[in-house]
């Protein structure tokens, strides 16, 4: 079904597959995207904001308290979602960002494995860090195409 104004200008496309289509801009105050839950489709919905990005990410932020110079972190426990959430949802989750926030001691996350990972440092035994990870969306629950860029 298209909507349409004066004369063949279409405003608004809306397909039978649930797409939708603005020629324009789309302006409001959140763009949020609501999808089955990935834990348990029949009887959830994840609900997410979109943020602006170049590619389609999961992305996830938060405060560790590292002692004794480790801490490990749980996404879905953070965030408190159901388990497997996370598990279902992103394909390649990494740690991409770690901030020291008490000082200069050197730090690094092990690789992410399932919702969890760990935050290291070897040389301090309490401080807190800013953490921003991502992944990237499952393919199977894109229903878009990579983004593609052209100068």
């Amino acid at each position: 079904m298209n909507v349409k104004g004066y004369g063949s200008d279409v405003y608004f496309s809306f397909k039978g597959n649930g797409s939708f289509t603005a020629p324009g801009a789309i302006n409001g105050t959140a763009k949020n995207f609501e999808i089955d839950h990935t834990a348990d489709p029949d009887n959830y919905d994840l609900r997410h904001c979109a943020t602006e990005a170049p590619e389609m990410l999961v992305e996830y932020r938060g405060i560790a308290k590292l002692t004794n110079g480790r801490v490990t972190v749980n996404v879905e426990d953070h965030y408190g979602v159901m388990t497997n959430t996370f598990i279902n949802l992103w394909a390649d989750a990494h740690v991409h960002a770690l901030q020291n926030q008490d000082g200069f001691a050197r730090v690094r996350p092990s690789p992410v494995d399932g919702a969890t990972f760990d935050i290291i440092c070897g040389m301090r035994p309490v401080l807190t860090m800013g953490v921003v990870g991502d992944g990237t969306p499952q393919r199977s629950l894109c229903q878009v195409e990579r983004l593609q860029l052209y100068r």
